[in-house]
């Protein structure tokens, strides 16, 4: 199990660096499941014709989720359980999908990853004990499907600001991209973690877009660049 996050405010690029890693891992041939509420992840834009920038004229294969089904009803997983034994795709759900159901059905199906690009709505601390993404946090490596099959389940999310995700989620992560970020309870957390130094505060105050701190489990913080659109 790995937990991947990008921490920034609006436009410096944690969405972007995002897809970058979702359409990089997904040739690999790992599957996502992304709640999808604005459209950003499709591969054209609204008018169903332009390509999408931001999937840099080389999107994914990106395929749709059927609509949700009445809260009453028994979801099929079995479409689910073919795209992930296929590989290599991006599974988007776009509105009325709710994330906690995206995640619940990753749960379910086992050997995928959860990307939120919004992550800060689910993993909150409210309801904690009942959210799908506590189990991913504590048996994401040995996760029973719904089969009873033991599958690694991954996250990958990005927030404004780290205080508002629950710290099993940020305690748990493997490499964390920070964007410029605001705040001082934001820097604080950030450095209460450890993830930025005292001294790097005053540049992730400031950094342009694009720029970012690359903070891993393993210790070290190093400076990074996306490539602009």
């Amino acid at each position: 199990m790995s937990i991947r996050l990008a921490l920034g405010v609006p436009g410096a690029g944690k969405s972007l660096a995002l897809q970058d890693m979702v359409r990089d891992g997904s040739r690999e041939g790992h599957v996502y499941f992304v709640p999808d509420r604005a459209g950003e992840w499709a591969d054209t834009l609204i008018d169903g014709v332009t390509p999408n920038p931001r999937w840099r004229g080389d999107p994914p294969n990106i395929l749709y989720a059927p609509p949700p089904q009445n809260e009453k009803a028994v979801p099929e997983l079995d479409w689910y359980k073919q795209i992930r034994d296929a590989g290599n795709a991006v599974v988007l759900f776009p509105h009325p999908w709710e994330a906690r159901a995206v995640a619940a059905i990753a749960k379910d199906v086992g050997g995928v990853v959860f990307c939120d690009d919004e992550i800060d709505l689910l993993a909150t601390y409210q309801s904690w004990l009942d959210n799908p993404l506590r189990d991913f946090c504590h048996r994401g490596r040995h996760l029973p499907d719904v089969d009873g099959i033991p599958r690694e389940v991954h996250i990958f999310g990005a927030a404004r600001r780290p205080q508002n995700l629950h710290t099993d989620v940020t305690n748990l992560a493997d490499e964390v991209l920070i964007f410029r970020v605001q705040g001082k309870n934001t820097l604080k957390r950030l450095v209460d973690e450890g993830m930025l130094e005292e001294s790097m505060v005053p540049e992730a105050r400031t950094m342009p877009n694009f720029h970012y701190f690359l903070w891993k489990a393993t210790g070290e913080i190093t400076r990074g660049v996306l490539e602009k659109l």
